[in-house]
């Protein structure tokens, strides 16, 4: 996109008057050449200024070639309130310039703790910032702009005679690098809606939580725990304990080494050891056969006498010698 084929420009012919002198007439000459836009991308992009061209003669149509000019150029909602978005100042050296100067707005002096000296020129010309309030305005002290909203730009001199500004504001509209980055109040063609928006509350949703869950470490097992279904959970009760999947009988087929079930058909745990289900209870071949359960251990904690036969053990005989 070519700025000699698609850039619009502004001109317009103000006159003011100086209240000490009788240079009355102030020309001024205006192109646009940037949109500001709030969207850090779309900046990246495009001139990060709003240049404003202006020749000021006297009277006499001689131009004013003063050493040392100052600018101060305002940023005002168009909506009749006349909300002041944005100030900036710039000094220039005139002398020899043939009355003529040219400012890029954005690269002025700032100073000043009120709204209009610390709002960036970007969000200046944002429409979709929502009520901006605590404003210095002719009606009122607030401004909800619009889709389609335009500015005006007051701009004053003083070439150290008396400060004089233009009765007539400059109306800034939509040039084609706007066109490019609004469409209709989207980046690219997609709505505020398409947009992952973090949360300014007490809610997690941020942007360093986003990166941490979808993180090289962290990914892969939001994958793993999204690849199996709920049943095949297993839950911490109220209580602290834990339940296992419950399965009447066994399961039919794909039994994998490790795995553990609740049969709630025989009221029993099981596992499968690689070879066969075991049980955690019961007793017989299969159903808790070797298990360190009270019917079949060599201890058998529930009699000490048995628990001493079984490990061929009497009282008062040492075993150590023999061993």
């Amino acid at each position: 996109m070519y700025i000699s084929k698609w850039a619009s420009s502004m001109t317009g012919i103000f006159k003011s008057s100086y209240i000490n002198q009788n240079i009355i007439n102030f020309r001024f000459v205006t192109a646009l050449f940037a949109f500001f836009v709030s969207i850090s991308n779309i900046q990246a992009q495009t001139p990060q200024g709003l240049t404003l061209q202006g020749t000021i003669l006297n009277v006499s149509d001689l131009p004013m070639e003063s050493p040392s000019v100052s600018f101060v150029i305002q940023i005002l909602s168009s909506d009749g309130n006349a909300c002041l978005l944005y100030e900036e100042s710039h000094v220039l050296n005139m002398t020899g310039s043939q009355g003529a100067f040219s400012l890029i707005v954005g690269t002025g002096t700032r100073s000043g703790v009120s709204y209009e000296d610390t709002n960036t020129l970007a969000l200046a010309m944002d429409n979709t910032l929502g009520v901006q309030s605590l404003l210095t305005c002719g009606v009122g002290s607030t401004y909800d702009p619009a889709p389609g909203d335009s500015r005006d730009v007051l701009i004053s001199f003083n070439d150290g005679s008396g400060v004089q500004t233009l009765t007539q504001n400059l109306l800034v509209q939509s040039v084609p690098y706007a066109f490019y980055a609004d469409n209709t109040e989207r980046l690219q063609g997609k709505s505020a809606t398409d947009f992952i928006q973090v949360n300014t509350g007490t809610a997690s949703l941020s942007q360093v939580n986003i990166e941490n869950v979808f993180s090289i470490m962290n990914y892969p097992n939001l994958v793993d725990l999204l690849s199996v279904s709920p049943k095949e959970y297993v839950r911490t009760g109220s209580n602290g304990s834990a339940s296992i999947p419950q399965i009447t009988g066994n399961p039919g087929s794909g039994l994998a080494a490790g795995q553990i079930w609740y049969d709630d058909a025989a009221n029993i745990v099981k596992y499968y050891d690689g070879t066969t289900v075991q049980s955690l209870s019961g007793s017989g071949s299969g159903s808790g056969s070797g298990d360190l359960v009270s019917t079949n251990n060599l201890s058998d904690l529930s009699n000490a006498a048995t628990a001493r036969t079984n490990l061929g053990l009497s009282i008062g005989t040492d075993r150590c010698s023999s061993l």
